[in-house]
């Protein structure tokens, strides 16, 4: 489990659950996902994305449909009986994603050991995960961009899509979740439109 920055590297990463969980279940009883649902992480303050408007967003992280959507976790919309607004929401969440999925990539590129199975004592694999992680930051910083999301190929790769989701009781959002979801999906057909994210 992971959260990436712009700029395809590591500032979270949670390593040794079983593959087995849903990837919600995993966040939902790391650390950071406690608080993260709790809402004590210490993300700034909500601002205005729109020049001159006194509406103010927080900030968020942005996940697939494994995910609680929170406050501050956003997760695309259910994909039955989309209208065209939450579609372009939908769009740019998936778009901004990317950047999750390139950043393994990058690392599975960089270190071929995370191409097959890895070969050595499962008590060592958790530190060898975590070493490729900071690695991978160091390299990122010393080489800069030398990377972006159309040199990565992420297909059929471990970017598989999740299709056996566990629901758990509490996978419920809140209200004012969803009205910050809702408020996104305004932005994105409004203010925040890009004009080719209809083609």
């Amino acid at each position: 489990m992971a959260v990436v920055d712009v700029n395809y590297k590591f500032i979270m990463i949670d390593v040794g659950s079983y593959g087995k969980n849903s990837d919600g279940g995993v966040l939902e009883h790391s650390e950071f996902g406690k608080l993260l649902y709790m809402k004590k992480l210490d993300l700034p303050q909500p601002k205005a994305i729109v020049e001159n408007s006194t509406e103010l967003f927080p900030f968020v992280l942005v996940g697939d449909e494994a995910f609680r959507l929170s406050e501050n976790l956003m997760k695309p919309y259910p994909r039955r009986d989309l209208d065209e607004m939450k579609r372009r929401y939908n769009y740019h969440l998936s778009y901004t994603r990317q950047v999750v999925e390139c950043t393994f990539g990058i690392l599975t590129a960089k270190f071929r050991i995370f191409d097959t199975n890895i070969a050595i004592h499962p008590t060592k694999v958790d530190k060898v995960i975590k070493a490729a992680c900071v690695l991978h930051n160091l390299i990122r910083v010393e080489e800069g961009d030398m990377y972006n999301s159309e040199s990565i190929d992420t297909a059929g790769g471990a970017f598989e899509p999740i299709t056996n989701i566990c629901r758990l009781n509490k996978n419920q959002s809140t209200r004012t979740a969803r009205e910050i979801r809702d408020k996104f999906c305004n932005y994105f057909s409004g203010a925040g439109a890009e004009e080719w994210q209809d083609d």
